[in-house]
């Protein structure tokens, strides 16, 4: 298994993390479509990769590959949404790469229907409120997120908190 094969427990944390970076970028009105499978990697691409789309200059990459991903992100915004980015912040597509990608066991598949479940009842819910206050918020997305993957498989760490993310910031 290379280090970026991980088992069923370790992926299932992998994207939680994934997803918790998502819904951190939908609180604040963006989301993480233009970000490529090769741009998340590395974790330390990852936190790059983060800043960029909030809108921040990255620290260690070069201006060009910013430049890169900011255009490709402006693109995804003007039409390639989906319900992932809507109710998670992560296009269904780079959800299902990156897992297939990190995935040593198998668990994929499985996880990734597992938080395709989760968007689906965050959008019902939504579908179904009548009331101005019931709009998306982060909190719920990030328990809906939970719920259905730790239904499935436990994570390897765990996190029954929000992992160090403030919520409300906007952009």
């Amino acid at each position: 298994m290379s280090p970026d094969n991980y088992g069923a427990a370790a992926l299932a944390w992998q994207l939680e993390q994934l997803c918790a970076w998502g819904i951190t970028l939908r609180d604040r009105g963006r989301c993480s479509g233009g970000a490529r499978t090769r741009d998340m990697l590395q974790r330390s691409d990852r936190f790059e990769c983060w800043a960029v789309l909030q809108g921040l200059e990255p620290k260690n990459w070069k201006p060009g590959r910013a430049r890169a991903l900011r255009a490709r992100a402006e693109t995804h915004a003007r039409g390639g949404h989906d319900l992932g980015c809507a109710t998670i912040g992560v296009p269904f597509s780079l959800l299902t790469q990156l897992a297939q990608r990190w995935d040593g066991q198998g668990a994929a598949r499985y996880l990734t229907e597992a938080i395709r479940e989760a968007a689906t009842e965050i959008a019902a819910d939504l579908r179904r409120s009548t009331h101005p206050a019931e709009l998306w918020r982060a909190e719920r997305a990030w328990e809906s997120v939970v719920f259905t993957v730790h239904q499935r498989i436990t994570p390897t760490v765990t996190a029954q908190e929000f992992p160090t993310h403030e919520w409300g910031r906007g952009s």
